[in-house]
């Protein structure tokens, strides 16, 4: 059986750059995402990781996937 981990993206609270209006009232139209992708998560036994800033993203998201059985890094080249 395949581990499944659910993710939830970062919400945008300020668009900002070039795009910055497709994502007018994002942080509205995302209102309760996350909860509602870690109550499926856990319907279905899947693991979920919430997203936050970027960097602390990174080494959370990291740690979480090192976590998972039957995690193997790729060789170092």
């Amino acid at each position: 059986m395949q581990q499944v981990l659910v993710y939830s993206d970062s919400l945008i609270l300020i668009p900002r750059g070039p795009i910055a209006r497709k994502f007018t009232d994002a942080a509205g139209k995302s209102a309760g995402l996350a909860d509602a992708y870690r109550d499926i998560a856990s319907e279905l036994g899947c693991d979920f990781f919430d997203a936050d800033q970027h960097e602390r993203l990174g080494r959370a998201l990291a740690a979480c996937v090192a976590g998972l059985s039957g995690f193997s890094p790729l060789a170092q080249r």
